[in-house]
């Protein structure tokens, strides 16, 4: 009988003075097994550093669908996820040219990354990887430019509230829609309207232990309708809302303002 690897994913708070940048830490650890482990990775809104196994790190942006991991029994995974709005100015390079990308870290820091490759590669155990990444990380922030205070409070506030109406959110920035779209771009990858649809289907996954039922989702989350839900998940997740909520253990989720960060295991203070 063919064995299914299972996976051990876990999310960290970062360390103290980085949690103007940094949403989390984390790491995946695919256990034994006869065949891959077949990973979906949701829109977030968010670019991480990542290294899986042996591999250099990889700068993956902000997506604009699902994308499936295929991780190997016994890989093991690192990575730096940064707050939306925070990577455009940590990562040195505008947002947008990281959307639905992965390109080697190398590619935008040269010989910077390849130290951190190598001193995160050399680590032995997960402890020692996520502290060797987030020390690197934190070497780099301190030349960094500050990001941009209003996109990163708009962003917040679409987080918390996915269904509130965006002109709101312009009024009382005062910035036009345009002048908010270019900024957002810039710094997220995407505008707030798409940044504001991955946030409803992020929530939407947050309560997906609770007990309403989808219709009900639909109208708390501010869809115009079930069938408009039902499109939107489709064209984020790849998958229909029944199948989110019901593989919502075993997604990876992502950092969410709601305490839910990780729905495979509790939240820990450290590795």
């Amino acid at each position: 009988m063919l064995r299914r690897p299972s996976s051990d994913y876990r999310e960290y708070r970062p360390d103290a003075g980085l949690e103007a940048w940094i949403a989390c830490t984390w790491s995946q650890t695919i256990g034994d097994g006869d065949a891959e482990f077949l990973q979906r990775v949701l829109p977030d809104g968010c670019a991480d550093v990542v290294w899986i196994g042996d591999a250099g790190a990889r700068a993956v942006g902000p997506a604009t669908a699902s994308v499936v991991e295929v991780l190997p029994p016994g890989t093991s995974v690192v990575g730096v996820r940064f707050r939306p709005g925070a990577a455009a100015a940590a990562l040195d390079v505008p947002a947008f040219d990281l959307r639905d990308r992965q390109p080697k870290l190398e590619e935008l820091w040269g010989q910077p990354a390849r130290a951190l490759d190598e001193r995160v590669l050399e680590a032995t155990g997960l402890t020692a990887k996520l502290a060797a990444a987030e020390s690197g990380i934190r070497v780099r922030l301190v030349t960094a430019r500050v990001p941009d205070a209003i996109v990163l409070a708009v962003a917040a506030n679409i987080e918390l509230y996915p269904d509130a109406c965006l002109e709101r959110a312009l009024t009382e920035v005062g910035l036009s829609e345009r002048q908010l779209r270019r900024r957002f771009r810039e710094e997220v990858g995407y505008g707030p309207k798409t940044f504001q649809r991955i946030a409803r289907l992020r929530r939407l996954l947050a309560l997906a232990a609770s007990d309403r039922s989808l219709s009900a989702l639909a109208m708390e989350l501010g869809y115009a309708d079930q069938a408009h839900m039902t499109r939107e998940v489709a064209t984020l997740a790849g998958i229909s809302p029944a199948q989110l909520v019901a593989r919502a253990p075993v997604l990876q989720a992502v950092s969410d303002p709601f305490d839910v960060r990780n729905l495979q295991d509790r939240w820990v203070r450290g590795p």
